[in-house]
Order: structure tokens, then sequence, then C-alpha cells
């Protein structure tokens, strides 16, 4: 993917899961780093907010950083369902279903969840809570009983997280380029993020900071 270069690092800046949906595109993030991950070690930074989704994703790094302020952990696992039924209700607006299925609509805001629904939703969210325990400990080489009670989508500074194995060290993007420098035993090194922005984006970008020096 990226053939020029010795070592990858990643800048995760993710609130979090709060639907399936996340999920799967946090799920999809996290294979393709994993796959990086075989052929170049890859170094995580982890920006102002890496939690739930962002510290699924980043949890594969082989060496983790983080700000002391950063927010992670939250490793949970929640979905939320609207119910305006009532609210429409008292304005007098109706709607119409036409399902095939007691629960082709489910999710719908305009009628409660049946119970036969919130136990498949239970289940469904206590599945992809028992994967993330177990992805966190497998990669964080934790017991699965030990990261469920840092989970529970507990929230960690940065510096807490050391303290909890959840990240390696307290440190910024800086940092883990100097990390990589020392790997691969180089003084300097290029920097190129991915994916790229287009070029008028990046001409724009340089006009605006010449612009600035010249101010000064």
């Amino acid at each position: 993917m990226f053939p020029t270069f010795k070592k990858q690092f990643y800048y995760p800046f993710k609130p979090g899961i709060y639907h399936f949906q996340p999920v799967l595109a946090s799920e999809n993030i996290l294979r393709e780093l994993a796959a990086l991950h075989v052929k170049k070690p890859l170094v995580v930074s982890m920006g102002p907010v890496a939690g739930s989704g962002g510290y699924w994703i980043s949890a594969t790094g082989r060496r983790i950083f983080a700000l002391p302020t950063t927010i992670t952990g939250s490793i949970g696992v929640l979905t939320l369902y609207f119910n305006l039924a009532r609210l429409l209700e008292k304005y007098g607006i109706t709607t119409d279903c036409i399902r095939h299925g007691d629960s082709a609509d489910l999710g719908s805001a305009y009628r409660p969840l049946s119970e036969k629904e919130r136990r498949t939703i239970s289940s469904i969210v206590e599945f992809l809570y028992q994967e993330f325990i177990s992805r966190v400990a497998d990669n964080r080489k934790m017991s699965p009983e030990k990261v469920h009670e840092l989970g529970e989508g507990r929230l960690w500074l940065g510096k807490e997280a050391v303290r909890y194995n959840l990240v390696d060290e307290t440190g910024g993007l800086h940092d883990a380029i100097a990390h990589i420098k020392s790997i691969i035993g180089a003084k300097e090194v290029r920097i190129s993020f991915e994916p790229r922005q287009p070029y008028i984006v990046r001409l724009l970008a340089r006009w605006r900071t010449d612009a600035n020096l010249c101010r000064r």
C-alpha cells in the first residue's frame, strides 16, 4: 500500500462507537492496519480523542503514544434508538408502515422496541463487547478479565492509560516519529500523510502558510 515506507504510524481521531455501523467501519480500518502490520511495524500516535472505536483501531499498534490529556479507553459498545411515538401522538401526527415481518422496521422512531427486539439487540451489543475485550487482550497481552475491569465504557486520560497498559507511553506525534527514527536508525525521515489531499488544497495551504510568514 505504501511501498516506500519502512515504518508506519497511524494518527486516530475518533470519538467512539454509538451504533453498529461505526463498529463495521472500525473493524475494516483495523483489518487493514493489521495486514499492514504484518509487513511494517505500526506505531500509533493518538489525537485528543481516541476512545471506543478509536481505541478499537489503535490497539493493534506495535507501540502506542498518547498525549497526557488524550481521552481514550471507553472499551464498550452501545446503541441508541429514538422513540417519537408519544410525541407524535401528542400533536396528532400518525404514521403508516407496510412491512413483511414483525421486525422489518426494527429501530423505527415511530414505535417502541418489542421485548424480543430488545433481547436481540442486547445479544448483539454483548457479542461486540466481548469481541472488543478479546482484541484488546490479545494486542495488549492482558487477560480478558483485566480488560473488562478497565472496560465497560470507562474513560481514561493518556497518563492513566499508560499506568493501566492501554497505551505504551505519553507523547505526541513528534515523539512517535522520533521513535520510528530510532527503530530504523535514521536521523531524518520523510513523512507522507495518506490519503493525500487534492493538489489545489495543498497549494492553498502552502500559500496561506507563506502569507502568514510574510506578515511576520
